[in-house]
């Protein structure tokens, strides 16, 4: 009965935010012949195109997390059901997560196809790592600030500044692959676990303050 509820409540997910957001990363992904030329694609254009362009996936993902909830009858709503709040954005955030991996894969495989230099490992760790800068800023914001469309805003001012205005020779940049598409950063294992850290201590604070209510 617990696994069938379960997958009943991924389902309604997938109705209510989810297949919106597919949409809008194949999308994206689609736009992207358009923007660049992947025949001959070189490494540091590659590299690029994933830490640039295709990293916004998690923003679409992740960031949009608590969307539908931008309706406070809505949220009101979920609040009187079985399952809490916090614990549907939990669930979600999980999900989005595992997308994005998927879509940061997929990607870096089709860029394999034109140039077989492309480290693949390294190239998905990278993006993905990005992916969830921008998504977990995003997110994180959203849930404090309870506006999803002020987390978009802060992502997308913090993103224009680490790609136009961070200086990539300092200490810590947050985009290795922008470093050297060649070999791991520390820069971006620090990244990815701040990211996640950061996403799930703003879920934990709404956990508390829905507790609170």
């Amino acid at each position: 009965m617990a696994i069938k509820m379960f997958w009943r409540l991924l389902w309604y997910q997938y109705q209510i935010i989810v297949n919106k957001q597919l949409l809008v990363c194949l999308g994206l992904l689609v736009l992207l012949p358009l923007m660049v030329s992947f025949q001959g694609i070189e490494l540091e254009q590659g590299a690029m195109v994933t830490e640039v362009y295709v990293s916004l996936i998690g923003l679409i993902l992740v960031g949009t997390v608590s969307l539908p909830e931008a309706d406070s009858d809505f949220a009101d709503l979920l609040r009187s059901q079985f399952i809490s709040l916090g614990e549907i954005w939990i669930l979600r955030v999980f999900v989005e997560m595992l997308l994005t991996i998927f879509f940061m894969s997929a990607w870096v495989l089709v860029l394999k196809h034109f140039n077989h230099q492309i480290p693949v490992l390294i190239f998905i760790f990278g993006g993905v790592s990005a992916a969830f800068l921008w998504g977990t800023i995003g997110a994180a914001v959203a849930i404090i600030s309870r506006n999803t469309y002020t987390g978009i805003l802060v992502t997308v001012v913090i993103l224009f500044y680490v790609i136009f205005g961070m200086d990539k020779r300092l200490s810590f940049y947050p985009l290795g692959l922008l470093i050297n598409p060649n070999k791991m950063q520390v820069s971006t294992v620090v990244t990815l676990i701040g990211s996640v850290c950061l996403l799930f201590g703003a879920l934990v604070y709404n956990y508390c303050r829905e507790l609170n209510r």
